[in-house]
């Protein structure tokens, strides 16, 4: 699974859109949009989002406050005018345009800005670029794969990779490095490009990070064998 929050895990039970044609393929497109970008479905995802995500005890609202779907909108919106005014003049309820609000302040463009100023709500603080700013929190762990799955940049998957402990001599790592070692491993297992991102970072990474490296590389690789029987 290369997005990690756990919202997009718990759409393997959701009851699809009529856009989509099941759940799998909700998942895949939240999942692998980079590989296959088809903005025009960010409303019928969005309203299945708004649907779903109460039954598992979270809401569209609370997603906005969290890491993950809040840069993956903003992502795709940045990239699509189009679905920005379908996305503008769709009638979300009040707690599922607060959501869509924080995307479209995180998407950064004048399109965006626009659709803000027109909804009343304040652009004037600036979108950050999860590629700069401090890799401090689980949360953060899921913006970054959520801007992955967005767009295919490795930038995003290298951040992930310099969250991991440098050196094992302080002991049990935090909370922050254990979500990237999980996170990679699961998303080296299910995407070769990251997978290669992995093998590339610990071609030069210090001796503690380039130890957890090969050893995701490792059990990567092991578990793609089980999964094709070769």
């Amino acid at each position: 699974m290369i997005v990690t929050a756990a919202v997009f895990v718990l759409l393997g039970a959701a009851t699809p859109s009529p856009a989509f044609e099941s759940p799998a393929d909700l998942q895949a497109w939240l999942t692998y949009y980079h590989r296959e970008p088809r903005p025009e479905l960010v409303v019928a995802a969005l309203v299945a989002l708004e649907d779903e995500l109460p039954r598992h005890g979270t809401t569209l609202e609370a997603e906005a406050e969290r890491g993950g779907m809040r840069s993956f909108f903003g992502l795709v919106l940045a990239k699509s005018p189009d679905a920005v005014v379908e996305v503008e003049g769709h009638p979300f309820a009040p707690g599922a345009r607060r959501f869509v609000a924080e995307a479209l302040r995180r998407c950064g463009t004048k399109a965006c800005a626009s659709a803000l100023t027109r909804w009343g709500v304040p652009s004037d603080r600036p979108a950050p670029d999860m590629r700069a700013v401090p890799v401090d929190s689980r949360s953060a762990i899921d913006d970054l794969w959520a801007s992955y799955s967005a767009t295919g940049d490795r930038a995003y998957v290298e951040r992930v990779i310099a969250a991991l402990p440098v050196s094992t001599a302080a002991g049990t790592p935090s909370e922050v490095a254990t979500a990237a070692l999980r996170s990679l491993t699961g998303s080296a297992t299910a995407d070769p490009d990251v997978l290669a991102v992995c093998v590339a970072a610990a071609a030069s990474a210090p001796p503690a990070r380039k130890a957890l490296l090969d050893d995701i590389v490792r059990r990567a690789r092991r578990a793609r064998a089980e999964e094709t029987g070769s």
